[in-house]
């Protein structure tokens, strides 16, 4: 009997002997199998737990609020009377070795007699082992798809043709669907790694409804691909990072508040490691100053690298190095030399298309006052701005400048 059914078979004896409907879920709220008997005490978000297989956000949140993680013994959770939430429920709280590995409904009508008691504690028991058992399996199947994930975006094309091969024998990355790479950064060498129990518990909570669901670490940053399908993938993968955020919040604010998701272009499986590499990018487009190296104002967490196709451009045209030393006399002395305020202003000048009047909007400053940078810089350089052609230079070196500080 496998692990599966063997826990529902559990259930089900359970729900026989103490005439009440049972279910089961894993330590982070996600199905794991119910009861079948109806026995007349179904309420409405039973019944939408089952379709969706998930505990809806406004129950798991009650839920968490109770106290969830310190939960020892059953607790009987009273009925919110909201959401479809009409029924109390009794809770026992499933642990392996100290740790929660599930919980247990029962739903509860306040006629529990002793023997309904003893039945649960014995379905309890029955019930932990199992459970932990599911989640060492999980554990492995984690850990195997982590490296199958890692072999898919390497340089090999050999071992990404095995690791495709191997993903797609589990139901993943099918032929005709697309893969996009998410690159997780927590700022420091080491917070993907510290933080990884409660990223990859976050990462569960934002995708019970895809096809892919595993979160890895690759260096020092996480690495996830999405199993995407249909014309909408540039919202689900919005959805997607907007909830892990918002799940990370509660289990690790520090996180989440330096959290940043590098998003690569949807590509078919086979060309995971250009959307890998376009993610691993993306995070570069933003700098120090409080705006990307496109001179755009950052927004949120997630960078797209789709929504920056002039960096994505200069990225793919760069060196990996600048061998300031070949670099026209001009740029690397004359401009060079320049004060920041004077190269700020001449770079906002040439991203509004040489407005001096949105120049002055943009920066906070009078009119005037652009003009006179603008002529002071001219004086100094001896470039005249009213040329497209050194307008043009400027401004490429201008958004490569910024990357080889």
């Amino acid at each position: 009997m496998s692990n599966r059914d063997a826990i529902m078979d559990v259930i089900e004896r359970l729900a026989q002997r103490i005439g009440r409907s049972v279910a089961v879920d894993d330590e982070d709220l996600n199905y794991v199998g119910h009861s079948s008997h109806r026995f007349g005490d179904e309420d409405m978000i039973r019944l939408r737990t089952l379709v969706e297989r998930r505990t809806p956000e406004p129950v798991r949140e009650y839920v968490l609020a109770h106290g969830l993680r310190r939960w020892t013994e059953p607790y009987l959770l009273p009925a919110m009377h909201r959401h479809g939430f009409e029924n109390d429920r009794l809770i026992y709280p499933l642990r392996a070795d100290s740790q929660l590995v599930g919980l247990m409904w029962i739903m509860h009508d306040g006629d529990f007699t002793q023997a309904d008691h003893a039945a649960c504690s014995e379905a309890g028991d029955a019930l932990e082992g199992l459970m932990r058992d599911r989640a060492a399996r999980s554990t492995e199947a984690d850990e195997r798809r982590g490296r199958e994930m890692e072999a898919l975006i390497s340089r090999d094309p050999a071992a990404r043709e095995d690791a495709l091969e191997s993903l797609r024998a589990h139901g993943l990355f099918a032929p005709g669907r697309r893969a996009v790479a998410m690159v997780l950064d927590a700022g420091a060498p080491a917070a993907v790694h510290e933080a990884l129990p409660a990223l990859r518990r976050a990462w569960s909570r934002s995708t019970t409804a895809l096809n892919s669901r595993s979160l890895t670490v690759s260096g020092d940053r996480g690495l996830a691909l999405l199993d995407a399908a249909g014309t909408e993938v540039r919202a689900m993968v919005l959805d997607t990072a907007d909830a892990l955020v918002r799940h990370l919040q509660v289990l690790s604010p520090g996180t989440a508040a330096d959290l940043r998701l590098g998003i690569g272009s949807a590509v078919a499986p086979e060309e995971a490691h250009l959307s890998y590499e376009q993610a691993q990018a993306a995070l570069a487009f933003r700098g120090g100053s409080g705006e990307d190296d496109c001179g755009e104002a950052p927004a949120g967490h997630s960078i797209l690298w789709d929504d920056h196709p002039l960096c994505g451009l200069l990225h793919c045209m760069m060196p990996a190095e600048l061998d300031s030393a070949r670099l026209p006399t001009v740029l690397r002395e004359t401009v060079g030399g320049q004060p920041r305020e004077s190269l700020v202003t001449v770079r906002a000048y040439l991203d509004t298309g040489g407005n001096a009047a949105a120049t002055a909007e943009r920066m906070h400053l009078h009119r005037t006052t652009v003009y006179y940078r603008l002529r002071q810089f001219e004086e100094a350089t001896g470039i005249d701005l009213s040329s497209g052609r050194n307008r043009l230079m400027l401004h490429l070196w201008l958004e490569l400048e910024v990357r080889f500080r």
